[in-house]
């Protein structure tokens, strides 16, 4: 009869580490390559998974003094282009390491209109929807009657799809475009 292992584990070979890497807004897997910062403990291995990488050790490893390091640096240069820093170094201190990668600010352009055209006056903000946390104000632009504009801002992950409310009024749903710097929306007004 042979012995059950852990997935993850084999006889020579040992799941220490997962990291992912993932998109700050998205929360979806960011393709990166890494690499070990210092010169990892005896036995370590690093190999590249998809969204991330897993480090596998022999059966008994020791324990470092110090967490081992990784450098993870993205991959995708459309997408490295919309971040803060397309690279990071992460501690490997827990099994699974979760790395966000912070995007640059982006600005959410909202064109409200109505049959009779342009939806003036109107106040305007994006909610997160999964929390109900405080909104972002999308003041109307004084030389663009109907045009609703952020700040540059650094959407969360509760942010990636989020409510827009005209009024307080819930007007619908819609996602944030990670890969543009400005998210522009059209809608027909039916709050008033």
């Amino acid at each position: 009869m042979s012995a059950v292992r852990p997935v993850g584990e084999s006889a020579r070979r040992v799941l220490r580490h997962e990291v992912r890497a993932v998109h700050g807004t998205s929360g979806a897997p960011v393709p990166v390559a890494a690499a070990f910062v210092d010169r990892p403990p005896r036995g370590w291995e690093l190999r590249i998974a998809s969204g991330g990488a897993v480090v596998l050790t022999g059966p008994d490893p020791g324990n470092p003094v110090a967490p081992v390091r990784l450098r993870l640096t993205v991959v995708d240069a459309a997408a490295a282009m919309h971040l803060a820093a397309p690279e990071a170094v992460i501690a490997l201190d827990q099994g699974v390491v979760t790395h966000r990668f912070v995007p640059l600010p982006t600005t959410l352009e909202l064109l409200l209109v109505t049959a009779q055209g342009p939806s003036s006056g109107r106040t305007v903000a994006a909610h997160p929807t999964r929390d109900g946390g405080p909104g972002v104000p999308l003041p109307e632009q004084p030389d663009e009657p109907g045009c609703y504009r952020s700040a540059p801002t650094v959407w969360t992950e509760d942010f990636h799809r989020f409510e827009i409310r005209v009024d307080g009024n819930l007007l619908r749903r819609a996602f944030i475009d990670t890969g543009r710097r400005t998210t522009r929306i059209r809608l027909i007004d039916t709050t008033g």
